[in-house]
């Protein structure tokens, strides 16, 4: 009885899962096409679990990085910003500002740039129309030639769409005529943590997850840098404006992040070494077709009167269970474990179970009607 239960509650469990797969999908598919943009439906379950710890009391002010604002700033001011952190010895700087074109009276901001240590400054970079694996320069300073003196760096941001989410970052961009050009954070990495900038190599991901959650910066206006040399000694500092409206990208703490700040987040995730990891998907779906049978298997063994709500009962637990457990992991751990198969197979574990006993029982009740129709046929032969 308890082995031909067990065999029962696997074929459900199984028929849960081929389910949870079908009816989905073309839901999926239509449903976000038709009634919205591919934009507004860029969400991950990694982002559900980000906003939830960002929003916690509980935040870490970054100890490594700095930003300047310089979004009242032109030129001559930046040139003066670059010289007055000159003065307070930061660890390096990261320039996200591209000085299109020329104009009179870059004299002092050209002679800043050159006399600036360990300075990083942006090139603006696209898929190239070849490949997707490489990358062509669409935007530069116009003091900028292949073979300029000077630490270059790739700023663009990585997103599924146009203006979609911004939860990624890319370590190095392959060019067909430059070689391979770092990213901001990992050219800002090399200078001033060489060991976790070989960690970020030795991992060789096209793509790291940005740790966005429960971290702060310190950030100053130009006319406070000197006030808080102490604060930007030793420190990276990255130098960009924090209301342009073309640099604001939807993350996920922030609809409208600017470009500085997610690389800041960026480098902060290299030099904490705040990588997240994701188990195989096989792990996932073993789960979710583990929790599914259990949920089954009560279903088949329990009799009582009590049955639905117990079963009830259990699929709310197992869902509280999974999202508390989910969280958890990423943020003790940074592990990102993809729970919606399980809830989706709980869900589905019980409709599966009705399904299954419904077409068991039609099924008996028609041997049961063919068994007792079958005598009255031989008794009218006869």
């Amino acid at each position: 009885m308890q082995q031909k239960i067990a065999i029962k509650a696997a074929l459900i469990s199984a028929l849960a899962f081929a389910l949870s797969m079908v009816l989905m999908q073309p839901f999926a598919a239509s449903a976000t096409a038709l009634f919205s943009s591919p934009e507004k439906n860029d969400f991950t379950l990694s982002d559900f679990y980000t906003m939830t710890a960002d929003g916690r009391a509980v935040a870490h002010l970054d100890d490594n990085i700095v930003i300047v604002n310089i979004d009242r700033s032109d030129r001559d001011d930046i040139a003066r910003t670059l010289d007055l952190l000159g003065l307070c010895g930061p660890a390096a700087i990261g320039l996200d500002v591209v000085f299109a074109d020329e104009r009179e009276g870059d004299e002092d901001l050209l002679s800043a740039l050159a006399r600036t240590p360990n300075l990083v400054q942006p090139l603006t970079m696209v898929p190239d129309s070849a490949s997707i694996d490489t990358f062509r320069i669409i935007e530069a300073s116009y003091f900028y030639t292949s073979d300029s003196t000077g630490i270059y760096a790739s700023s663009a941001l990585p997103a599924k769409f146009a203006h979609g989410m911004v939860r990624e970052f890319r370590p190095g961009f392959i060019t067909r005529t430059d070689g391979k050009v770092d990213g901001f954070a990992a050219a800002l990495a090399k200078i001033t943590d060489p060991e976790a900038a070989e960690v970020l190599e030795s991992r060789g991901r096209k793509l790291e997850t940005i740790s966005f959650h429960s971290r702060r910066f310190r950030v100053y206006e130009p006319e406070e840098i000197m006030d808080n040399a102490a604060e930007i000694n030793g420190r990276t500092v990255l130098i960009g404006a924090m209301s342009e409206p073309g640099d604001l990208h939807a993350t996920p703490v922030n609809s409208a992040m600017p470009g500085v700040m997610i690389h800041a987040h960026a480098l902060a995730t290299v030099l904490d070494g705040d990588y997240l990891s994701t188990p195989p998907r096989w792990v996932h779906l073993l789960l979710a077709f583990a929790l599914c049978y259990i949920i089954i298997y009560m279903a088949l063994k329990n009799t009582t009167k009590t049955k639905g709500l117990m079963l009830r009962i259990t699929q709310v637990a197992c869902v509280l269970a999974l999202v508390q457990t989910g969280y958890w992991l990423f943020v003790r751990h940074n592990v990102v474990f993809d729970t919606s198969n399980a809830l989706l197979m709980v869900m589905f574990g019980l409709f599966a179970a009705d399904i299954w006993l419904g077409v068991e029982g039609l099924i008996e009740r028609a041997v049961q009607a063919r068994a007792k129709a079958k005598p009255k046929k031989q008794n009218s032969s006869n």
